[in-house]
């Protein structure tokens, strides 16, 4: 029988670092004074974060020859000490949870779980917080710090005199107030890799912070959740800072004084520091973040795939319109906004339909959206960004195809100055997103190809059976198999805008079927597969429309609100739609609702559950008898399947049965309505037998095979799994060039 793996000999936790091999805990660069028992505890909870520790488990491991009531004693005397070191609280938790019903402990924040540095490094040495009251008198651990001249020289023999030359450039220009306009500063290029088995975001987007200490990205591990990772350009390893959820892997953007980053998450704006304390909602989100920028105002101003530019204070608020689009003109969204220096202009991109159109334009914040200059700054279908110049004029940074331009701009006469020149050359880009980013006197580019995907075949077993054709830039979904099992639906992004095709599976040929200017996502067939629901954004939220399968017609509107909505199954008589709704609020940001489709009956919708808790994603079973759906009311994301009635039962819709174990999303019903597949929150596809004659039973469920990140459907035997497959291309690591516009003006 097979040994488990041991766990990496460091965890790294908020500002937190556990060295296994020595049994120490750092804070930032101080030793804390944990030993024993609470130090133990920490131990087990780092080895199985998100995973609950009974309590009965830790007195067999730590209290085995004691009693019962002394174990009590000492086990909550223990926890209540590890939490005053790491300043956590039982109420609200950063770090561990107290499971209800004296169940256990859980471990509940970010880890990344790293092997030691290797012994090329130099970073920072900075004295230990007097005020921090569990640090001692010891400070720089030998993982984290080396330092003498006795270290280069060792470096120096081990990897050459060219690479302790530009590690000592990056440490020297770290420490260093910016360079005089009249110091001609020599350019510095280094490279840092992204981490063996981690994968980036779809997005792939990045950015540096202000002061140019620290890159931010989202990416995942292998099985592991998305996380936003903050790499400092003076380490060669990643920190996880948060855990994004539901779409949030859009590029994050920063606070002006670098303390702070914004992301997108469940359609909220979150901040989070970079000492690892809870993150904080800003505001609701309309959508999928599209870039951000923050001025030293507390303003900040965002971008979403919905359409327009909106701002919010920094401090909270409800976000309102900056900028609007006109569908008129074949306007599709506008993003990727980013401030001028006066924080009241700002560049953003303009996308149409027509692509030729698509470019720079300049907003501000002193004009109503609809008055806002309709003159193209610059021609580009990527996103742009101004960055201070040596010569105190500035620049615009934008991508063309694959080359890296700056052009100098008056910020106080908001016009370009000269003409564009090559800053690099095979800088990578994704959809609007170029692989750039800069600050004071730093840039840092990748190389990356697009994330494209090949739908894929596999069986229950995971085997590969074929690959269609095709090589697909998929958009934020599945893909749908219709009915009969001869069609897929999806969203592609083709020609500059996201729209829903099928593909004919025996013929291989893919059409298109709707053609706004707006994204349309969310494909679910009808029952027949004469017609396909889908969600657009081209009323500034997603509304449902459906139209005929072969594309035939026109478009019908279902429903349209303020709200986004995205439809999730469609009942075998045709006579009811599921939707999720998405609000944006800071609880209860999901919600699930049924739209009656019967041709006398009014298409008025019904919310269909009343918990306060989330819940998404409901299936019909295949005799309408019963919904499969994803809550978190338990605190994780679950799967329960209830009895469905319309209208709904006044208790929720009856009683409920959780079918998931550890974690579940995305539940899929086989058309003989025995068997519900769904993913597992380590990624796994899982099976349950389950019978509904008279009432619902369940059986355990099993583990199929491993689908961490993918987008899948099966069959209606669930025999075979139709997967979006990543297309592997490599991992191009970051390139940091140091005092670039020295060079590019050369």
């Amino acid at each position: 029988m097979g040994t488990q793996p041991k766990p990496a000999p460091r965890a790294i936790f908020g500002p937190f670092e556990f060295d296994r091999s020595s049994g120490e805990l750092w804070k930032h660069q101080t030793k804390l004074r944990l030993t024993g028992q609470p130090l133990q505890i920490l131990e087990v909870l780092l080895d199985r974060p998100e995973h609950v520790v009974g309590r009965e488990e830790l007195q067999q491991l730590l209290w085995s020859n004691t009693t019962f009531v002394d174990f009590e004693h000492g086990l909550n005397a223990a926890i209540n000490k590890l939490r005053q070191i790491l300043g956590d609280s039982a109420d609200q938790p950063r770090y561990i949870e107290t499971m209800p019903g004296r169940r256990g402990y859980r471990f509940i924040a970010p880890v990344s779980q790293t092997s030691p540095r290797p012994a090329l490094e130099i970073m920072e040495a900075r004295p230990s917080d007097p005020t921090d009251e569990s640090a001692s008198e010891e400070a720089l651990p030998p993982s984290h710090w080396l330092s003498g001249r006795a270290w280069l020289w060792r470096a120096a023999a081990a990897v050459g005199l060219v690479l302790v030359g530009a590690i000592l450039a990056v440490a020297f220009w770290l420490t260093q107030p910016p360079p005089r306009p009249a110091t001609i500063a020599q350019t510095m290029r280094f490279r840092i890799a992204i981490p063996e088995g981690m994968r980036l975001s779809s997005s792939q987007g990045f950015s540096l912070s202000p002061d140019a200490r620290t890159l931010v990205y989202h990416a995942r591990a292998a099985g592991g959740p998305m996380l936003l990772w903050a790499q400092p350009l003076d380490s060669l390893e990643p920190r996880a800072l948060a855990a994004p959820r539901n779409g949030g892997d859009a590029p994050a953007f920063w606070s002006p004084d670098s303390k702070f980053v914004a992301y997108s998450s469940e359609e909220k704006l979150m901040k989070v520091d970079l000492l690892g304390n809870p993150t904080q909602v800003i505001a609701p989100v309309p959508g999928i973040l599209l870039g951000g920028s923050w001025n030293r105002d507390g303003t900040i101003i965002f971008a979403t795939e919905t359409g327009a530019i909106m701002r919010v204070e920094a401090t909270g608020g409800k976000p309102v319109p900056v900028t609007v689009r006109d569908p008129a003109r074949g306007e599709r969204v506008h993003l990727f906004p980013t401030f001028l220096p006066d924080g009241k202009h700002f560049l953003y991109s303009r996308q149409f339909s027509v692509v030729e159109n698509t470019g720079i334009f300049i907003g501000s914040l002193d004009v109503e959206p609809k008055a806002q200059s309709l003159t193209r700054l610059i021609a580009t279908p990527f996103s742009a960004q101004f960055v201070v110049s040596p010569n105190g004029i500035g620049a615009v940074l934008f991508l063309r195809e694959t080359t890296l331009w700056a052009q100098d701009f008056d910020a106080s006469r908001l016009q370009l100055k000269g003409e564009p020149r090559i800053v690099a050359e095979q800088v990578g880009g994704f959809r609007a997103t170029g692989f750039f980013s800069s600050s004071s006197g730093a840039l840092v580019h990748r190389n990356a190809l697009a994330d494209a995907a090949q739908l894929t075949w596999f069986d229950r077993r995971g085997q590969r059976l074929a690959a269609l054709g095709h090589s697909l830039d998929l958009f934020a979904a599945s893909p749908q198999i219709s009915p009969d099992g001869a069609k897929v639906a999806l969203p592609r992004f083709v020609g500059g805008n996201v729209d829903v095709w099928v593909h004919d599976l025996t013929r291989d040929v893919f059409q298109r079927i709707t053609f706004d200017p707006a994204i349309e996502r969310v494909p679910i067939w009808s029952p027949d597969g004469k017609r396909i629901v889908f969600s657009s954004a081209r009323a500034g939220h997603y509304d449902l429309y459906q139209i005929r399968a072969n594309g035939e017609g026109r478009e019908e509107l279902l429903y349209a609100s303020n709200e986004n909505k995205f439809a999730t199954s469609w009942s075998a008589d045709g006579r009811f739609l599921l939707y999720t709704t998405e609000t944006g609020r800071a609880s209860r940001g999901q919600s699930i609702r049924v739209l009656p489709l019967e041709e006398n009956a009014k298409h008025v919708p019904v919310a269909l559950l009343n918990s306060q808790a989330e819940e998404r994603s409901a299936v019909f079973s295949p005799d309408s008898r019963w919904i499969a759906y994803v809550s978190n009311e338990s605190g994780n994301d679950e799967v329960y399947v209830q009895p469905f009635s319309f209208p709904p039962a006044t208790s929720a819709g009856g009683p409920k049965l959780l079918l998931s174990r550890r974690g579940g999303t995305m539940p899929h019903w086989r058309a003989d309505g025995k068997e519900i597949l769904y993913h597992a929150a380590d990624g796994t596809v899982m099976s349950v037998a389950v019978t509904t004659a008279s009432s619902l039973r369940a059986g355990v469920p099993q583990r199929l095979f491993p689908l961490a990140g993918m987008p899948w459907d099966a069959t209606g035997d669930g025999s075979r799994f139709l997967v979006g497959v990543p297309i592997e291309q490599g991992v191009p690591p970051f390139t940091v060039v140091l005092n670039w516009q020295t060079e590019s003006r050369k």
